[in-house]
């Protein structure tokens, strides 16, 4: 019999365990609670067996000795007026000192007044007749079988028990072999057991058994011979029916099995701790997987190392308020890499081999916390954003009233959530925009999402502010149960863009005013809007023109652009404000146009440069007049010069002629034909100076 079993519990049978020094070794939980009960006494390992007796104890010394000697021996005892045999037993031990077990078990019918008899005979008890008698008593009334043979197995003698255990009476028994009673595959081993009791040897097995109602039975048996005048006249038999104890003790087998099986082969970790230092008794395989240590270095850890920084005070505290507890609690544990985990400890007592100790279920939480952290910071960005965000989020019922609202409609509304909610979103829109709301809305059982076109609600002021809205239908959440909306206030948007639809208005009057070209160029984007005078200006439909400097570029006369790049250039590397130049600009015909563009510079916050407002003019007309002009005073500039030098020619000889008259006449023979001469160039002068009068005449 194993230490185990004498510590299990599993017998209702007190049973008890020396050594060779008459100690307890071990002992079951029914011998724990006899000693307690009958004599007050702490049962536990190394106590002296005769301390825990208070009489009768140089005979109970006697008979371990001659039980650790290897004789079977017996002992009556009277306890609270009811008679307990004790039955010492010698355990067969290959090796190492000799060790008994001693059983305790009550004397059926014994006689109170018997008993009482007994004890009022002092010294009664040690007397051979007693022995004889008690003996006797022993046999009939013992809840085991026991018998004899003589040397050929016949039955000699038998006691009620055995009888019972046959399923027969004793004096059919006792016409039998015991060898019929054993099932054959049994029989070879229980022959050669009882040869050796026939030689002298204490043996104790266990064997099959087949009765007489053909009902199997698994008993515990102990032989040994019986001597008289030093010779062996038969055997002696105990037979103790252990069929339920081996049923029991094979579904702990198989239980140990399912549960070594489920705690081995569990896909989540498992460990066994003893529960004062926590440390590791067994894992399982998915322990090591998960951690990273081998089953040999679990086994020199404790719990403890696993044990994140800063919580070991928290987790001291639940071990030890549950200390023959279950508790569960969650925690940060290291593996052996050094990474983090979280998990969710189960943990409930066990006793292991008569151990304290605990057995903890493990599963890895991590992502179950990280995700849960991550959920938080969304909650509280999204609380967040509807708490404390500028636009208004609400829930509509399908009535349209409000059954929520954010903290926001205090400010565009100008109404507290609980002012708000209850009542209707159509009391507070503006009678003009209402209908095409609600028309809107009545659309939402078929959509599942629409934006509002910009609308006006009524503040509790009175004033009027621009709303924009994307509704959502949330009917089937159970959650929201309704409409959600998401509004913004887009009141000082809507009032620039009233403003600027002025402003663009006024644009395009004086633009169409002015009949001068309007352009806005974007210098970071280079985008580039013009005003509708482009295309009656240069004859292009809307699909041509491109709204980007590029394409106004590769419009620009080649040889103007070489001469006009420069100068833009300068304007926005000099931050110069104004910029007026001229150059060629390619029509939808291909013929060029000449364009005044007179240029403004805007800067941004930062002093850089944005945008180039341009007014464009065309002056092709005022071009052509001013090459007219130059042509004119070019042909001006020829009679000048015919008059400067053709007319000179004639009137210089006239001129030469009359001062010869003048101041030689009296030496001159030829004065009529000076004079003639004088006449031919009056003649060829007067002829130039009509020719020159009917030029000038043409060219103005």
């Amino acid at each position: 019999m194993s230490t185990e079993n004498y510590n299990s519990g599993a017998f209702v049978t007190p049973v008890l365990k020396l050594d060779a020094d008459h100690s307890v070794t071990a002992f079951n939980e029914a011998a724990r609670y006899f000693f307690d009960f009958h004599f007050q006494i702490k049962i536990c390992p190394n106590l002296k067996f005769s301390d825990l007796l208070k009489s009768d104890k140089e005979i109970i010394a006697k008979k371990v000795e001659l039980a650790l000697s290897g004789s079977f021996q017996r002992h009556g005892f009277p306890i609270n007026n009811q008679l307990y045999e004790f039955q010492f037993t010698p355990l067969l031990k290959e090796k190492g000192e000799p060790e008994i077990s001693i059983s305790i078990t009550p004397v059926k019918n014994s006689s109170s007044n018997f008993l009482g008899f007994l004890e009022g005979q002092n010294g009664f008890f040690r007397s051979l007749e007693y022995d004889r008698q008690l003996y006797r008593n022993l046999f009939e009334y013992n809840p085991d079988a026991v018998y004899s043979f003589d040397l050929e197995g016949n039955f000699v003698d038998v006691n009620a028990s055995s009888a019972d255990l046959a399923g027969t009476s004793i004096e059919n028994l006792l016409s039998m072999n015991f060898l019929p009673l054993i099932p054959p595959e049994d029989q070879e081993r229980v022959l050669k057991n009882f040869e050796k009791a026939k030689q002298g040897e204490f043996i104790k097995y266990r064997t099959g058994f087949i009765n007489l109602k053909n009902q199997r039975k698994i008993l515990s048996v102990t032989n040994f011979p019986i001597v008289y005048q030093d010779k062996i006249v038969g055997v002696y038999g105990i037979a103790k029916d252990i069929t339920s104890s081996v049923q029991a003790q094979e579904q702990i087998r198989l239980s140990e099995e399912k549960y070594r099986s489920l705690f081995d082969y569990n896909p989540l970790p498992l460990w066994v701790v003893d529960r004062d230092e926590l440390k590791f008794l067994s894992v399982n395989k998915a322990a090591i997987e998960l951690y990273g240590y081998s089953e040999a270095e679990f086994l020199k850890m404790s719990v403890k190392d696993l044990w994140a920084p800063n919580q070991e005070n928290e987790i001291q505290k639940v071990v030890r308020e549950n200390q023959d507890s279950y508790f569960k609690l969650e925690v940060r544990h290291l593996k052996k890499d050094g990474s983090l985990i979280y998990v969710e400890v189960k943990s409930n007592p066990i006793n292991l081999n008569g151990m304290l100790a605990r057995v903890s279920l493990v599963k890895d939480i991590t992502a179950k916390v990280e995700a849960e952290r991550k959920l938080m910071e969304s909650e509280k960005r999204f609380k967040s954003l509807i708490q404390e965000g500028s636009d208004v989020i609400s829930i509509l019922d399908t009535n349209l009233k409000y059954s929520f609202i954010s903290p926001a409609s205090l400010n565009v509304f100008g109404m507290a959530p609980e002012e708000m909610i209850g009542t209707s979103f159509k009391e507070h829109i503006t009678p003009e925009d209402l209908p095409e709301l609600v028309d809107l809305l009545s659309r939402m059982d078929r959509e599942k999402r629409i934006q509002l076109p910009p609308y006006r609600i009524i503040d509790k002021k009175g004033k009027f502010r621009w709303l924009e809205t994307i509704v959502t239908n949330l009917n089937e959440d159970p959650t929201i149960h309704g409409l959600v909306l998401n509004s913004r206030d887009i009141t000082p948007f809507m009032e620039q863009k009233e403003k600027l639809l002025e402003s663009l208005e006024r644009y395009n009057i004086v633009a169409k005013a002015t009949s001068d070209l309007i352009t806005d160029y974007d210098i970071r984007t280079h985008s580039m809007k013009f005003s509708d005078t482009i295309y009656e200006m240069f004859g292009y439909s809307r699909d041509e023109v491109q709204e980007n400097g590029c394409w106004w570029q590769e419009k620009i006369h080649p040889d103007d652009l070489k001469e006009i790049r420069p100068l833009i250039d300068e304007m926005h590397q000099n931050r110069k404000k104004k910029l007026t130049i001229e150059y060629r600009f390619k029509c939808a015909d291909g013929t060029y146009k000449h364009i005044q563009d007179r240029s403004f510079l805007i800067l941004n916050d930062k002093g850089e440069p944005q945008r180039i407002i341009a007014s464009m003019q065309d002056i092709t007309e005022r071009k052509r007049h001013l090459i007219a002009i130059e042509e004119h005073n070019e042909r001006l500039k020829e009679i000048a010069w015919t008059q400067s030098h053709v007319v000179r020619a004639p009137l210089a000889k006239v001129m030469g002629l009359v001062d010869l008259l003048k101041n030689y006449k009296n030496d001159l023979e030829n004065v009529d034909e000076i004079l003639e001469n004088i006449l031919t160039s009056s003649y060829e002068l007067d002829k130039i100076i009509r020719k020159i009068a009917v030029k000038t005449e043409k060219e103005l």
